[in-house]
């Protein structure tokens, strides 16, 4: 099973800036905060490389990344939507509550 890894957070990017400017090793900076060597070097390859490298500029990157990610998923949701119409919306609502009234007349018969 893969392990899923949780988002590297702004205090560990300053870490990461910190450790780069010092000289460290991906995997010095890796057991500093904790993380995954192949993680941290990800995190610098993706923001600039090591002599580029800038925890502000990551941190707000990864901002804009996620409202996107928010965005579409919130797209996608509302098109899901608009691609009923009312009426198949209200068919829809109906069966299912024909079918609840259904499972409780069934409960209901069998005490």
């Amino acid at each position: 099973m893969k392990k899923v890894s949780k988002p590297i957070l702004y205090h560990e990017r300053l870490a990461i800036e910190s450790g780069l400017k010092k000289g460290w090793s991906y995997q010095t900076i890796a057991t500093d905060i904790d993380r995954s060597k192949n993680g941290i070097r990800m995190e610098v390859v993706n923001n600039g490389g090591p002599e580029l490298y800038n925890a502000e500029e990551a941190e707000k990157r990864m901002m804009k990344v996620r409202e996107e990610k928010k965005l579409t998923v919130s797209k996608t949701l509302i098109g899901k939507a608009k691609d009923f119409s009312i009426r198949e919306r209200l068919d829809m609502i109906e069966t299912k509550i024909s079918m609840m009234i259904n499972l409780l007349e069934g409960i209901k018969n069998d005490k």
